[in-house]
């Protein structure tokens, strides 16, 4: 993961902690793009960034099949 992605996510899990979340999913795509990287132009099948907010875990990307 790249400096800026890593400094997004940081502060991402910033706001989840100080809300008292343990995940963040994130599904819009202009928020999947900024958290990821990722971009199709199919939004018609579920797609999400799953972020750990307790935990030190690396987000997750959720695609269907055809996407990846």
């Amino acid at each position: 993961m790249d400096a800026k992605k890593a400094r997004r996510i940081q502060q991402l899990v910033a706001v989840g902690e100080g809300r008292g979340l343990d995940w963040i999913l994130c599904t819009l795509p202009e928020n999947i793009f900024y958290f990821s990287g990722f971009r199709t132009l199919f939004y018609t099948r579920f797609i999400g960034v799953l972020v750990p907010v307790r935990e030190q875990r690396e987000p997750v990307l959720i695609v269907s099949f055809i996407d990846r």
